[in-house]
């Protein structure tokens, strides 16, 4: 009696597709961690794996650390996960090599330039963005975003659609002439993820959104900024944030998730079901204002935390257990 779509990644693209291309063919969909844009989502990738090279692999944990360190305890309990990444002002330069340190200690000029990078995302020679960077508590994950699979499949995208020229060398990027040129050839098919869901939400769709904060492979960032355009394209001119997301709310909610990697898994609580709260929404009215996430070790529950829905974020009431999710408000 109802039809559903699920997808995440490059499902995830597809569900926004749906919602923006066939507004009728679905009462609700869950869009995961949206591989939309790809044409900058890929040149993004390129560039994060190139800067994340430049780091020693063996420092990672070193970082991901001091970003722990700074900007854990910040929702009111020191657990291992950054609940508001958006609001850790931790800097690279933070753990730069003064003289006479041990350099494996700490990040030479290059590595702290490297990873200002993957921070402050992909942009052209004029300073205006290609692709937002990488959220702060993601660090642990740096092993992924500079495994060689990822430059294979960023580079795929101009090699093979853009140059199809076989040879094409993604180290070779020029990201004013290949991004635009991109953008100009295919961008017409590899960049759909529209706002304009006024069909959608007219035919009475739901649609919930979802990404893990620390995902290696797509950042949260450009899931959040797609949000904001979504909220923003519904409001009247001169609208708030925070009263445009509220008036979006209706039909579309965004859920983050602490320490979560790309589509699942990571330290964080990465099962809920997006599925019962989509449901309830369409056949009850009853809008998820939060989901119970699970983290299981060895198939044992042993974490779960609420996720809330955007721009709320789960904060430790400062009393019980705090890897109980009734330990939690969203706030």
């Amino acid at each position: 009696s109802h039809s559903y779509f699920v997808g995440c990644s490059s499902g995830g693209w597809e569900a926004l597709t749906e919602a923006h291309r066939y507004p009728h063919d679905y009462d609700g969909i869950i869009a995961g961690a949206p591989a939309s844009e790809v044409v900058h989502l890929h040149a993004g990738q390129i560039w994060g794996y190139l800067a994340a090279q430049q780091i020693d692999p063996e420092k990672i944990p070193m970082i991901s650390k001091a970003v722990l360190a700074k900007c854990d305890a910040r929702d009111g309990v020191r657990d291992g996960l950054i609940s508001d990444p958006l609001g850790c002002d931790f800097q690279p330069v933070e753990l730069a090599c003064k003289s006479g340190q041990d350099p494996k200690s700490c990040l030479t000029p290059i590595e702290v330039t490297a990873l200002q990078k993957i921070y402050s995302g992909a942009h052209f020679s004029s300073g205006a963005p290609v692709y937002p960077g990488w959220p702060r508590g993601m660090e642990f994950a740096l092993l992924q975003a500079r495994s060689d699979g990822v430059a294979a499949l960023g580079a795929s995208t101009y090699r093979d659609m853009m140059f199809e020229d076989p040879q094409w060398d993604f180290h070779t990027i020029n990201y004013d002439r290949d991004v635009k040129a991109a953008d100009a050839r295919i961008g017409a098919v590899m960049n759909d993820g529209s706002t304009d869901l006024a069909q959608f939400r007219r035919a009475g769709g739901k649609l919930i959104l979802w990404h893990g904060w620390s995902d290696p492979f797509i950042t949260p960032l450009h899931t959040i900024a797609y949000y904001d355009k979504l909220a923003a394209h519904f409001a009247a001119p001169g609208t708030g944030r925070d009263a445009a997301v509220a008036q979006v709310s209706d039909f579309a909610r965004l859920f983050l998730a602490p320490g979560v990697m790309h589509c699942g898994r990571g330290p964080g609580p990465d099962t809920f079901d997006s599925i019962g709260a989509l449901q309830a929404w369409v056949e009850h009215g009853t809008a998820p204002d939060s989901m119970i996430a699970a983290h299981k070790t060895a198939g044992k529950v042993d974490r779960t935390r609420p996720l809330c829905a955007y721009p709320h974020k789960a904060v430790y009431d400062g009393k019980g257990d705090s890897n109980d999710a009734a330990s939690f408000s969203c706030r």
